[in-house]
């Protein structure tokens, strides 16, 4: 960590660069004997403010994506909380595979905790939003699902 006044305000102006880098409202670091919080007033954000994620009991819960195509529509899968991305495996999420309803797809360590965020119904994997080690925001897009077509309600859809 920083050992003098300079080396301190290099080190701060860094984490800003980091937060406008990656988006970040909010950063927070701990290490012995130093501790540092960041926190950027939304009102001096640069564009459009996010939109608020809808509130939720359940991690990672399903919302329909927009512009979905015809069928059951895609369905997201964001971040509960703030942290830092980990995949369960070390091959990572690949798009194209098939996942379980409640199946870990993705681990969010705040606080040198880690939190499981689940899939919320079975279906493939259409799209990954995130890399191992980035950092997350709260209702951040992480994943999108093609939601599994039950046999039959496709055929009840087409009849």
């Amino acid at each position: 960590m920083p050992d003098n006044q300079s080396e301190t305000e290099a080190f701060l102006r860094a984490l800003i660069e980091l937060m406008e880098e990656k988006g970040l409202a909010e950063l927070a670091l701990e290490v012995p004997n130093f501790e540092v919080r960041l926190k950027r007033d939304p009102a001096a954000a640069v564009g459009p403010a996010p939109e608020a994620p809808e509130p939720s009991l359940r991690l990672g819960a399903p919302r329909a994506v927009a512009d979905a195509p015809e069928g059951p529509p895609e369905i997201a899968v964001t971040a509960p909380l703030l942290g830092v991305v980990h995949f369960p495996s070390r091959d990572g999420l690949v798009k194209g595979t098939r996942v379980q309803e409640g199946q870990v797809l993705v681990i969010i360590e705040a606080m040198k905790v880690p939190h499981e965020v689940l899939a919320p119904a079975e279906g493939v994997i259409a799209d990954i939003k995130i890399t191992e080690g980035d950092p997350v925001e709260y209702g951040q897009l992480l994943v999108v699902l093609h939601p599994a077509v039950d046999p039959a309600s496709a055929a009840a859809r087409s009849e």
